[in-house]
């Protein structure tokens, strides 16, 4: 899947609130190649050179949705853009891209551009060489903090999501025609039914664009919204069974991506659906 702006923009943005003087070399191996863990502080930290951008996001809306800071180590170049695994240089990927390799000349070849990257590595400048910190993150939103190694202390700033989600194409797409849908009146019924079966659909497309988050949000006020209408005036035939329909759907989609975000108190959501049977 292709890197969007808004996840980009996340990931560049992640600063270091708590410095951790512990070594990655000293710290327990996982199954993870990515993932170590902490016998200071008692908790596992991701090396986020190893993982890819999607990855970093996932993780990082994990942590935000289930209350929980998270430790991670950081590689930035002096441009203030965060090295990850899937970086178009990320020698990790070279690696991997030689271990596909089946025939010599094809090996050859993938040995040529090592070289080549490593000959472009050691003819950068110190100011060039990327910064190392680690320890518990912050995720400031509104551009980059200028010095490739400052360290912002204090909590966590709470991410807008919604604001990373709009910037994939897909995504803003289907938030402008609801826009556009919005703006026509009147609004009957179904009207209003199209509008939160649009937006349902932009949820699902968030959440398969890497921002699970914002799509659990814009689920759950669907679902309110549907409750809402069902309850102050209420439905009856053929919206009746579309109501119920959506609002099966929109309650099997939360449960998918709150599993997907590391949810583990979903019984409230099964209730609910228990009750559509």
């Amino acid at each position: 899947m292709a890197i969007d702006d808004g996840t980009r923009e996340i990931i560049n943005n992640l600063r270091i609130a708590s410095p951790c003087p512990m070594l990655w070399s000293d710290m327990q191996h996982t199954q993870e190649e990515a993932v170590r863990f902490c016998g200071d502080c008692r908790k596992n930290v991701y090396d986020v050179s190893k993982m890819s951008a999607q990855e970093t996001a996932l993780l990082l809306q994990k942590s935000e949705i289930n209350g929980v800071s998270t430790c991670m180590q950081l590689y930035r170049r002096a441009d203030g853009k965060l090295i990850t695994d899937d970086c178009p240089i990320g020698l990790r990927r070279i690696r991997d891209g030689f271990q596909k390799v089946r025939s010599l000349a094809a090996a050859f070849i993938v040995f040529l551009y090592a070289q080549s990257v490593f000959a472009q590595g050691k003819n950068l400048s110190a100011q060039n060489k990327p910064t190392l910190t680690r320890g518990k993150v912050a995720v400031p939103m509104g551009g980059i903090i200028a010095g490739p190694s400052q360290i912002m202390g204090g909590a966590p700033v709470a991410t807008d999501w919604r604001t990373i989600a709009m910037k994939n194409a897909s995504v803003k797409s289907l938030a402008d025609k609801i826009a556009a849908r919005e703006k026509q009146s009147p609004a009957t019924d179904a009207d209003k039914l199209e509008v939160l079966r649009l937006r349902y659909n932009m949820a699902q497309e968030a959440s398969k664009q890497g921002v699970p988050y914002f799509a659990l949000q814009e689920l759950g006020s669907i679902q309110a919204a549907l409750q809402s209408t069902t309850e102050s005036s209420g439905t009856k035939g053929e919206n009746s069974a579309q109501h119920a329909s959506l609002l099966k759907d929109v309650l099997n989609a939360k449960m998918a991506i709150s599993k997907k975000l590391g949810v583990t108190d979903t019984k409230c959501i099964q209730d609910e659906l228990d009750k559509l049977k």
